[in-house]
């Protein structure tokens, strides 16, 4: 089934996040880019968001290097966003100790 108007968060623009923009768009999601650095450019006719908000949004996908996963995984957790993270979750057994408190909070 589509998911006509529903609108999911990209957090990673490389190979992996464009990956699951085509899914995610292919599926009915419209997709949403968060510049998490300023000098990356966003390919045209995604949305761009310059401050990361997940909480305005359906699901996120964080996608981008590992090191900084649970920057952004912690924050659309804890908003109680369904979150997909591109593997590994993290580099840091007590950063997914802290996400798992989190989780079940």
């Amino acid at each position: 089934m589509k998911n006509k108007n529903r609108n999911i968060l990209i957090v990673g623009i490389g190979s992996s996040g464009m990956r699951f923009a085509k899914i995610a768009e292919s599926e009915g999601f419209s997709v949403t880019f968060f510049r998490h650095r300023k000098d990356i450019v966003i390919p045209k006719p995604y949305a761009i968001i310059d401050e990361y908000c997940p909480d305005q949004y359906d699901v996120v996908i964080v996608a981008t290097p590992p090191s900084s996963h649970l920057q952004y995984t912690q924050k659309s957790v804890a908003s109680g966003i369904p979150t997909l993270v591109d593997k590994p979750l993290s580099d840091s057994l007590v950063g997914i100790k802290n996400l798992l408190h989190t989780a079940i909070q």
